[in-house]
C-alpha cells in the first residue's frame, strides 16, 4: 500500500523531528569516543563505547541509522549508539551517511 503525503505533510514530520531532538541529553561522563580499531577502511563514523572493554574483548557492534539518507539526527544517533555499547557490551561504530552517495562516472 501506498500512502501519498505532500511536501507540506513531510516538513512537518521532519520539523517535529527537529523539535525532538532539541532535547535529546548529553552523552553520561562515561561514554568514551576513542576510536577502538586503528582503521575503518575509509568508512566514516564514530566510536562510542560504554562497554569498558576492547574490541579484541568482544567484538564490535555496527550501528547504521534507519531513514536512509533522508534526515538524521547526529546527537540523537551518538546517543542511540552509547545506549547499544551498554546493553551489548560493545563498543559501537556509528556509521555517517549523512548524504546520498554519488555515482563516479
Amino acid at each position: 500500500m501506498r500512502i501519498s503525503a505532500t511536501a507540506d505533510d513531510t516538513a512537518a514530520v521532519l520539523a517535529q523531528i527537529h523539535a525532538l531532538a532539541k532535547h535529546v541529553p548529553e552523552l553520561p561522563d562515561d561514554a568514551d569516543l576513542a576510536p577502538v580499531l586503528p582503521s575503518t577502511g575509509g568508512v566514516r563514523g564514530q566510536w562510542v563505547n560504554a562497554s569498558g572493554c576492547s574490541a579484541r574483548e568482544t567484538g564490535v557492534v555496527l550501528y547504521a541509522h534507519g531513514g536512509g539518507f533522508a534526515d538524521t539526527e547526529p546527537r540523537a544517533e551518538r546517543l542511540i549508539a552509547y545506549r547499544l555499547s551498554t546493553a551489548t557490551g560493545r563498543p559501537v561504530f556509528a556509521v555517517d551517511y549523512r548524504l546520498v552517495p554519488t555515482r563516479r562516472r
